[in-house]
């Protein structure tokens, strides 16, 4: 009998130890393997971005001009629409493209005065390119975590942001609304800091003209 209260204590002290080394395995792993699916998702989010901008440079190099963004779930792009989603079907391509490492729509932005149609015999239009000779008010700002403008806007350069892509987290607490500000005809975009969990890429007017050149 006492033989078998000293097997049973013995028993129960293997228990122990195996839970604390699991324990001490998990305080290890798990924080690894979250640090992996953020690196992962981060990535997916940054090669979607890059696509979406090379899939609208192909759209601006055929049609001198920029697509309006989405309004629903077609993806068509809708007239007027500045802020939406990312017009997939006018650019064909998959809609899984559009999407961030977390699966979510990306948000798209565009310079209005950069969507007119201009009237041209045929799809590819004759160079140089109209799109660069767009006389178009400097309507849209980003604004870095600072203060100070992404873009400097000169005169003798004439060049400013043609559109904006923004990806949201999952876990990020900021809206489209605190992050996009429309007063009239200005179209503001405030980056938030690094920790909030939004992803913001833009691009200027020349560097998307001259994507092909």
């Amino acid at each position: 009998m006492h033989s078998c209260n000293k097997l049973k204590g013995f028993a129960l002290i293997e228990v122990a130890i195996a839970v604390c080394i699991m324990g001490v395995i998990a305080s290890i792993t798990v924080p690894t393997l979250q640090s992996v699916i953020a690196y992962s998702k981060a990535t997916q989010t940054r090669q979607a971005l890059a696509r979406v901008i090379h899939t609208l440079a192909v759209f601006v190099k055929s049609y001198d001009r920029l697509p309006w963004a989405t309004c629903d779930s077609s993806g068509l792009e809708c007239d007027k629409q500045i802020v939406g989603g990312v017009p997939f079907k006018t650019l064909c391509i998959e809609e899984q493209i559009t999407n961030d490492g977390d699966k979510n729509a990306l948000i798209y932005i565009v310079n209005p005065g950069l969507t007119h149609v201009v009237a041209q015999t045929s799809l590819i239009p004759a160079k140089p390119s109209i799109f660069m000779q767009f006389s178009v008010q400097n309507n849209m700002r980003v604004i870095l975590e600072d203060g100070t403008d992404a873009i400097d806007y000169t005169e003798e350069s004439a060049d400013f942001c043609a559109l904006t892509l923004i990806s949201i987290s999952q876990k990020s607490k900021c809206t489209v609304d605190e992050i996009v500000q429309i007063d009239g005809e200005c179209i503001i975009v405030r980056i938030p800091n690094k920790n909030s969990g939004v992803t913001v890429r833009w691009i200027s007017r020349n560097n998307i003209g001259q994507f092909f050149d």
